[in-house]
């Protein structure tokens, strides 16, 4: 006997993430390695949702604080401020959540040239 068995592949929305952070850490901090492990993470953390599931913001900032807290401790970050782009617009978080929501039959994805990290 033979089945077939149909196999939905879900769409892809492409994910740009810029990032705004800051320090009052007294030492000095290497702009240039807090975005190579800044976006490194956030990465991982994009392409880690499943399909259908939403961006949390509180979990992205997690997942930032995490990957630089070997050059600044969580207690000396002074700022994140993140803006999402969700194919090309950019979405807000759900009124009283942290959560952005994509399309429910749709995956996210990013690559690190779409993760902008500046200190300000």
């Amino acid at each position: 006997n033979e089945y077939s068995s149909p196999f939905v592949i879900p769409c892809q929305q492409i994910v740009r993430v810029n990032l705004i952070w800051n320090t009052n850490a007294t030492n000095t901090v290497s702009t240039d390695s807090v975005i190579s492990l800044g976006q490194a993470a956030i990465v991982s953390y994009i392409n880690g949702i499943y399909a259908g599931a939403p961006i949390n913001l509180f979990e992205l900032q997690a997942v930032f604080q995490s990957a630089v807290s070997g050059i600044i401790p969580a207690a000396n970050l002074t700022r994140m401020e993140f803006t999402v782009y969700i194919d090309g617009v950019e979405v807000s978080a759900e009124t009283g959540t942290g959560i952005i929501q994509g399309d429910a039959q749709s995956y996210l994805y990013t690559v690190p040239n779409n993760i902008t990290i500046t200190r300000g």
